[in-house]
């Protein structure tokens, strides 16, 4: 696939995630003409990640709630993430690691109930099954990063995710969050 393939293909395949915030396709399109005539980049993906990168910065100053940062995140990754996989043909397991962090991040950030995160394995490896089912603090979570990590074997990368739960008291009802 030439470069100017890979780029187009980009655009068509993400320009509405760049357009959302402030990013417009013909910018992306002067940017990739300016990179090919300067040789900016090594090659057209390169070109991408930097845009990807801006792209984050850019969702990231505009947001105006704890919830959009993250929303943009979510959103930018899980862009990334097929880049990655799709086009790069790359494990990606680091990117599904952001991603699913914006998600939990996001979720918890709009929710008004406490909640707890449980592990959908995507049978991907023996150690993501180990884990299907189980539950835990968000906060464990978000510091042990148990999806996508350096202990899932699957050659292809990663297919699990998580499933957020709602806590309840020894009633069976709900319980808010404090926050």
């Amino acid at each position: 696939m030439t470069d100017k393939n890979i780029f187009e293909k980009a655009v068509k395949k993400y320009g509405q995630t760049f357009e959302t915030y402030g990013f417009p396709i013909s910018e992306l399109k002067t940017r990739f003409e300016e990179s090919t005539n300067q040789k900016n980049y090594a090659n057209t993906a390169d070109l991408v990640w930097s845009l990807f990168q801006e792209l984050l910065l850019k969702a990231g100053q505009q947001s105006k709630t704890e919830y959009e940062f993250y929303e943009g995140q979510w959103k930018i990754y899980a862009a990334m993430l097929d880049f990655r996989r799709k086009t790069e043909k790359s494990k990606a397991n680091e990117i599904l690691q952001l991603h699913l962090k914006a998600y939990v991040q996001m979720s918890s950030a709009q929710s008004t109930l406490n909640l707890k995160c449980e592990i959908i394995s995507g049978a991907c490896c023996e150690y993501c099954n180990s884990l299907n089912g189980q539950k835990f603090e968000i906060n464990e979570v978000l510091d042990k990063q148990f999806l996508g990590s350096e202990n899932c074997t699957n050659e292809r990368g990663c297919n699990c995710c998580y499933s957020l739960i709602p806590e309840r008291d020894s009633n069976g009802k709900l319980i808010l969050n404090s926050k």
